[in-house]
């Protein structure tokens, strides 16, 4: 008769010890569904800080200096704007600048830059990490339900991240069909602004606000050679041929030794370069001027009194529009007297923005197009 109660007792202790286990169990998922769902609710509070701030911070981008700390300030506000929890701020963790490129793939697309002179011509994003606020009540980590007991943890983090770009970069492959080009300094100082007119002029005045180039790019470009007077007048004169420049990777030999007014030699008539661009480019019709920057050149905001000459980078492209081609004092009031030869060029640049800040392609300071996200 004891033997049933002895099976029936040892029935009873698997079964407690089973329903012990399965309590466990059933806990420890309990626990992880509550964390692994309050931590995406708080995620995503936490993206949409990070996308805000990165939006709002890199319209503030227009390839100044003086455009990095509004951007910075304007990021770090507009994350402190958002709580999670729904009453805990959102800490930014960190606000940086650099390049995205679109054409590249997510993975790739992003380079954190410093807020640098050098860099300007390519500081077109942010990237913003944010978490909650740690010194807020129950703010920082995340408090872990049931963690001591089934996930031998208390806390766990949770970050989010925006990346922001603001414009459209200059094509990869940019049309470059004139046959000047503009140093980098001219947009760094603001000499060349959005929607207005700029001026060129070549003399032996000592005021160049451009080079010449013989509008023939090349990867590299072995020594450091200027361009040839005969070869930039056969290429301005030539209406049938499309040059193409490799932003970053081109590049131009260019001169500031050939006045407007010099004679580009060959059979009559004996047109002079000012002439050939003349009869090349008519009013209104339109060049994109490749923007240049010479190997060593540590003076990166020199533009009125920088020289022209030898081997330039394409960093960058502006489109502008021909406003007037003045040969031999045609243009009248003044307008090429700073140049003492009587032959300018009046162009006026083409932006989309004009809050009248310097401006070509994305990261020269031109907002061509929304900003996006780019992750």
């Amino acid at each position: 008769m004891m033997r049933p109660e002895r099976r029936e007792h040892r029935e009873r202790g698997v079964v407690m010890v089973l329903a012990a286990f399965l309590l466990m169990v059933m806990g420890a998922f309990l626990a992880l569904s509550l964390n692994a769902g309050h931590g995406v609710a708080v995620r995503g509070e936490l993206q949409n800080a990070t996308d805000s701030a990165a939006l709002a911070g890199v319209r503030e981008l227009n390839g100044t200096l003086a455009a990095v700390d509004p951007a910075r300030g304007f990021a770090d506000n507009f994350a402190k704007r958002h709580v999670t929890d729904p009453t805990i701020g959102v800490a930014p963790k960190l606000i940086e600048f650099g390049n995205w490129d679109p054409a590249a793939p997510r993975a790739t697309a992003w380079t954190r830059l410093d807020p640098t002179v050098e860099n300007l011509y390519r500081l077109n994003a942010i990237r913003v990490v944010a978490a909650r606020e740690a010194g807020a009540p129950g703010g920082g980590a995340l408090t872990a339900f049931f963690g001591q007991a089934f996930l031998d943890r208390d806390k766990f983090d949770v970050n989010a991240e925006a990346i922001a770009y603001a414009g459209a970069p200059c094509p990869g492959d940019s049309g470059c069909n004139s046959p000047f080009v503009i140093r980098y300094g001219c947009l760094v100082r603001g000499d060349l602004r959005c929607d207005a007119d700029y001026v060129i002029g070549l003399s032996s005045a000592g005021v160049d606000s451009a080079g010449l180039s013989d509008m023939m790019p090349e990867p590299v470009i072995p020594g450091n050679p200027s361009a040839n007077t005969n070869d930039m007048c056969d290429n301005i004169a030539d209406t049938t041929s499309s040059v193409t420049c490799t932003i970053g990777q081109s590049q131009l030999r260019t001169s500031n030794g050939t006045p407007l007014k010099a004679s580009c030699g060959g059979p009559p008539p004996h047109l002079s370069v000012c002439q050939r661009i003349q009869a090349r480019y008519p009013v209104n019709s339109t060049m994109r001027v490749p923007v240049v920057i010479y190997e060593g050149d540590h003076d990166v905001t020199a533009c009125m009194d920088g020289q022209y000459g030898g081997v330039a980078t394409v960093i960058s492209t502006i489109e502008m529009r021909i406003d007037g081609v003045y040969c031999d004092g045609e243009a009248g009031e003044g307008l090429c007297a700073a140049y003492a030869t009587g032959n300018c060029i009046r162009l006026h640049t083409l932006c989309d923005d004009t809050n009248d800040q310097p401006g070509a392609c994305v990261a020269l300071g031109t907002v061509t197009q929304t900003a996006k996200l780019g992750r």
